[in-house]
């Protein structure tokens, strides 16, 4: 089972774009997650790729290692000191938002007043600070896991090896529609 990690960006961007932003910037996971599935960052080729196709300003794109707090600093200071800020962040996941818009706000930056911020994932971190997300339904998965389980237990052959779950848009309180450029 997977998601369409690359799908699932540009629904995001498209989604930000609709309500008015035009100044992007991606922020992804420094090192690749362990096995080879891991090791290409489809999120960051969907945000390139929908950012080109809808004519939208690419401020950069930034990588940080959430095991180093100093990298998530100096991504963000980094960011705030472009001569061309973003109006919004799209972010690798839910877990590497939460310390981004710490310092965002810990640099007087106001979410999402200044700049709106989304994640992916659905995770428990996205609802308990209410997360602009690309949320992967977690019952649904289950759901099709076992199924699967089971008939391979079974001995049963899969009708459907790999299935591709859709992520859901979960608009939350760290986005919100531009009102200034």
């Amino acid at each position: 089972m997977a998601i369409n990690d690359e799908e699932s960006e540009t629904t995001l961007v498209r989604y930000l774009a609709a309500i008015g932003h035009r100044k992007f910037c991606y922020i992804g996971r420094k090192e690749p997650l362990p096995g080879s599935q891991w090791g290409h960052d489809t999120r960051a080729v969907g945000y390139r790729n929908t950012i080109v196709d809808l004519n939208l300003t690419n401020c950069g794109m930034h990588y940080i290692d959430l095991a180093d707090p100093l990298s998530i600093k100096q991504t963000v200071a980094t960011i705030l000191s472009l001569p061309e800020r973003p109006t919004a962040l799209c972010v690798w996941s839910d877990h590497y938002a939460l310390p981004v818009i710490h310092e965002l706000r810990s640099n007087g930056v106001r979410v999402p007043e200044d700049m709106s911020v989304a994640g992916h994932d659905g995770s428990d971190v996205a609802a308990s600070i209410k997360l602009t997300t690309m949320a992967q339904p977690a019952r649904e998965i289950g759901r099709i896991a076992a199924r699967k389980t089971l008939d391979l237990a079974a001995k049963k052959t899969l009708d459907e090896p790999r299935t591709i779950i859709q992520t859901v848009l979960t608009p939350g309180d760290t986005t919100r529609p531009i009102t200034h450029e």
